[in-house]
């Protein structure tokens, strides 16, 4: 027999709570500190229209800011958190690899950072944090065998330019690539 205490069990705070930061806007953590002050809009502002951009290219795109964001950055720290030159670095990277999205960078950082938080309160009831951090492997609807070939290229693209900048000179950004139906 279940017993009922009156207190919300820790899943239905986690929907509870997800649904307050998506209609309220106040993403105050329970220390009562603001996490991300400068960044406080919607998040379903964060959908793409998927006739205007690659679909290939935006799921490179979020695979290269989860792989940028898991080597350089805490992802249980909020972005407002984060050492500024760190997300600049993430930012520019996305900027030259990705121009059709450079707008968007800053705020899928933000998201996955996000992302990762929830994923971390879900997961501390379970005890399942620690084998999650080592592998996280990305969702199967979230890449293919094209998005992961553009993936490759702009991490060995952001490689060259790492050892561009190491010798002083400015690091090569990509052309905005072209759409196959926007050539008609």
């Amino acid at each position: 027999m279940l017993i009922w205490s009156g207190l919300p069990s820790p899943l239905m705070l986690d929907r509870s709570m997800a649904h307050e930061t998506s209609s309220v806007h106040d993403e105050t953590s329970s220390s009562g500190n603001k996490e991300d002050e400068d960044d406080d809009e919607d998040e379903s502002e964060d959908k793409i229209d998927p006739h205007s951009y690659d679909p290939e290219r935006l799921k490179a795109f979020n695979m290269f800011v989860r792989l940028f964001v898991d080597e350089n950055l805490d992802r249980i720290v909020p972005i407002s958190k984060q050492p500024k030159e760190k997300i600049q670095a993430i930012i520019d990277s996305c900027t030259r690899q990705f121009p059709e999205f450079a707008e968007r960078a800053r705020k899928r950082i933000r998201t996955y950072l996000k992302s990762c938080r929830r994923n971390k309160r879900s997961r501390d009831t379970n005890g399942a944090w620690d084998a999650v951090r080592i592998t996280r492997p990305t969702p199967a609807h979230l890449t293919s065998v094209q998005a992961e070939q553009i993936l490759a290229q702009a991490c060995e693209n952001e490689s060259h330019n790492a050892k561009r900048m190491r010798l002083g000179l400015e690091p090569v950004s990509q052309p905005l690539p072209i759409l196959p139906s926007s050539t008609t």
